[in-house]
């Protein structure tokens, strides 16, 4: 927007990019230091079991149509009260999706103004012209970078917020299926935007 400014220097952007690292380093430090994992276990019977009764523990053991299941997951939980948990991911959602997101509004939307609303002076010549579309082309371009952005992280982002807001959703069968959906979708986003560049910056 400026090309006049003087650009910063290489002092300037190491500093930067080593402050956004130690940035995403604090951000995640929570679930290093409060994240435990553990083995839950659980034994299912057959119906053989309800239909010996639970007095008969004996032969129930030596009935050989009963079959005991032993299902061992393993879980991931954080050290933290609820509050604090439900205080992290808003802070999470905060960070993550609603900072880039204004980041990005608040860099793409005035030049996508400028770009699209400038005129050039007097006569426009096929150069000036082929510039117009090309220009356009960019805006159009933020645009999309943008709307992505927020499609992919949008999901992942609520899944853990709606968690916290209704904690009975935890039981759900098909709960880790819609997690990995959630954060596939999410993760792809750094696909997209080499395609996106590719594909409207052709002339």
């Amino acid at each position: 927007m400026y090309p006049l400014r003087p650009r910063s220097g290489p002092k300037v952007t190491i500093f930067f990019i080593f402050l956004i690292w130690i940035s995403a380093f604090i951000v995640g430090s929570p679930g290093l230091v409060a994240a435990e994992l553990f083995n839950q276990k659980t034994a299912n019977f057959t119906k053989a079991e309800n239909e010996t009764g639970s007095n008969h523990i004996q032969e129930i053991l030596n009935n050989s149509e009963l079959e005991l299941k032993v299902t061992v997951k393993l879980h991931c939980s954080f050290r933290l009260s609820p509050e604090l948990l439900e205080l992290y991911d808003y802070a999470l959602f905060i960070l993550m999706y609603l900072l880039p997101l204004t980041t990005l509004a608040a860099t793409y939307v005035p030049i996508s103004i400028r770009l699209w609303h400038h005129r050039e002076i007097g006569e426009i010549t096929r150069a000036q012209a082929e510039s117009i579309r090309s220009k356009r082309r960019a805006v159009k371009m933020m645009c999309v970078v943008m709307s992505i952005f927020a499609v992919c992280w949008l999901p992942y982002q609520l899944f853990f917020i709606i968690i916290r807001i209704k904690p009975s959703l935890q039981a759900y069968t098909h709960l880790p299926t819609i997690f990995v959906s959630c954060y596939w979708l999410a993760m792809s986003n750094a696909i997209y935007n080499p395609i996106i560049y590719f594909t409207m910056n052709r002339r």
